[in-house]
């Protein structure tokens, strides 16, 4: 069986809660910052009315945050679609 992307990083903040996991100039996270943040984001979307493999768009430059919403909606196992913000409106 595979093992998921998201469970890795729950596996990791376990292990190691106070690694840096990512940073992207003065924006970073610990795998425990980045664990707590996912959960919480993820069972808002749960509440929000996301659901199992539903596609969830997200319109983001490329940075830690866009790191994080990635890991909240796979948490929420939803899907996701990232839509970039460099490509031309037409």
């Amino acid at each position: 069986m595979a093992t998921l992307l998201q469970d890795l990083v729950s596996k990791a903040a376990r292990e190691h809660p106070s690694q840096l996991m990512v940073q992207d100039g003065p924006d970073v996270a610990t795998y425990g910052e980045m664990e707590a943040f996912t959960n919480r984001f993820a069972r808002h979307l749960v509440t929000r009315g996301v659901r199992r493999q539903q596609p969830v768009a997200f319109l983001m430059d490329k940075s830690t945050n866009a790191f994080r919403a990635f890991i909240s909606i796979l948490k929420a196992d939803a899907i996701y679609v990232p839509l970039n913000v460099r490509t031309p409106d037409e």
